[in-house]
């Protein structure tokens, strides 16, 4: 009895190139949605990092608040130099002083370290009759393009656009954040505003008042 010899058909050159062309193309059309997917994948962990040192300051002004005599100014943000000072000592750092206290489990590693974005701690006087001290400002640079993602993900927060070009400017001390803006046809200043646990604050002003520029002298105010 003779066996029939089977010969297995492989791909040839043309097959191949269809495949490999196909799979190209499929590559080239999926290719941006999963960049893009990515990068706001990046902004929103950097608005849940801003977020974690936003809850670590607050959780450092309460506990302040108990320490009257200590080596901590009672009623203060991290690094303020007392409650009646709205600036921060120089030689300390806010965020290396979280740590410290044990309140941060390090500090953030920002999605856009390696471009030389990081993360600022300044306070901000409200304008003029705010009245109610020093509000926390914590700022960062964002990609242009996912700024709107940042903002939706963290309440409170803003970034200098053609609306609110100066809304991450800060009027206490230091008077800028520490770090130079990146590249401003790709980046965008971003920051979050942190008011004294238990009260509100909008556009920089402790709700329910809200910020008002006067249309003849051109002078900011909360009301």
């Amino acid at each position: 009895m003779q066996l029939s010899a089977r010969r297995t058909r492989g791909f040839t050159l043309l097959e191949l190139g269809v495949v490999l062309g196909v799979s190209a193309v499929l590559a080239a059309a999926l290719l941006p949605d999963i960049v893009e997917a990515s990068r706001t994948k990046m902004a929103e962990r950097a608005a849940e990092q801003v977020e974690s040192i936003r809850d670590a300051a607050r959780a450092y002004f309460v506990q302040s608040a108990g320490s009257v005599g200590g080596s901590i100014p009672p009623n203060t943000w991290p690094g303020q130099r007392s409650s009646l000072l709205c600036n921060l000592n120089p030689s300390t750092d806010p965020i290396s002083l979280l740590v410290g206290q044990g309140l941060l489990p390090g500090r953030p590693d920002h999605p856009w370290s390696n471009e030389g974005s990081t993360y600022s701690v300044s306070l901000r006087t409200p304008p003029l009759n705010g009245g109610t001290g020093c509000i926390l400002q914590l700022t960062t640079d964002i990609p242009v393009a996912l700024a709107n993602g940042f903002v939706n993900a963290l309440p409170q927060s803003g970034c200098n656009s053609g609306s609110t070009p100066n809304f991450c400017q800060v009027t206490g001390s230091p008077p800028v954040p520490a770090f130079p803006v990146l590249d401003p046809s790709r980046f965008t200043r971003c920051c979050v505003l942190v008011p004294k646990p238990g009260v509100g604050v909008v556009n920089g002003c402790p709700s329910p008042k809200s910020l008002v520029t006067d249309p003849i002298t051109g002078s900011v105010s909360c009301n």
